[in-house]
């Protein structure tokens, strides 16, 4: 046959020389798969106090630590009078509930194992803490940041209710929503959650600077 072939429309590629055929298409081996992410190791504990009605309600955030999730919620309203401490006293919040009068928030000595709370900053209008690892106490258009006020070689879960630190024997706890901590460090004057080792719970304040070290009681099998 004679003249010119004729293509229909549309794209083309030129056979190679020789007359083979055209390579097939080429493909990359996969990827490998991406390395495990380690697990949750130090975050957070938030805390808040809130204010209203002339009671005071506990509202606390999460923390996470050796896969565990623990929630602290602290949250309440409280009277309109506010509450009005000086930075470094220590407060007895055990009773601190899902209602909490103003009244039973207890000034104690800082050496008293149930002052587990310490005022650390003060601030007017929305909530200004360092960070989420602070409790609040709220009211009357102002509020306080609050610390863990806790001692080393001593235990501690979450409360039921307040979800607040509250003192218990150091034995693993019953369920693993519930576990037991016992304070391995205390480093006053350091904020700096990498002083902890990796399997403890750290627990670090900016303002002032205070880093916990706990470790988690957990029943073994």
């Amino acid at each position: 046959m004679t003249g010119d072939t004729k293509y229909p429309p549309g794209d083309h590629w030129n056979a190679p020389p020789g007359g083979y055929a055209p390579p097939g298409p080429q493909f990359a081996p996969p990827p490998p798969p991406p390395a495990p992410a380690p697990a949750p190791k130090k975050s957070a504990v938030g805390k808040r106090i809130g204010a209203a009605l002339g009671a005071v309600v506990l509202v606390i955030a999460a923390k996470v630590g050796l896969n565990l999730l623990l929630h602290r919620h602290v949250d309440r309203p409280a009277s309109s009078n506010g509450f009005d401490y000086p930075i470094g006293t220590c407060l007895n919040l055990a009773k601190a509930g899902i209602m909490v009068k103003p009244s039973d928030v207890q000034v104690e000595p800082c050496s008293s194992p149930t002052a587990l709370s310490k005022v650390a900053k003060k601030y007017k209008g929305s909530k200004n803490c360092p960070n989420d690892n602070y409790g609040t106490l709220e009211g009357g258009g102002s509020g306080l940041c609050l610390e863990d006020n806790l001692t080393v070689g001593s235990c501690y879960h979450q409360a039921l209710i307040s979800h607040m630190f509250a003192s218990i024997a150091c034995k693993p706890g019953a369920l693993s929503s519930d576990p037991t901590f016992r304070v391995a460090a205390r480093h006053d004057g350091v904020d700096d959650p990498g002083s902890c080792e990796s399997d403890q719970q750290a627990v670090n304040f900016p303002e002032p600077p205070l880093t916990y070290c706990m470790d988690v009681l957990e029943r073994s099998g």
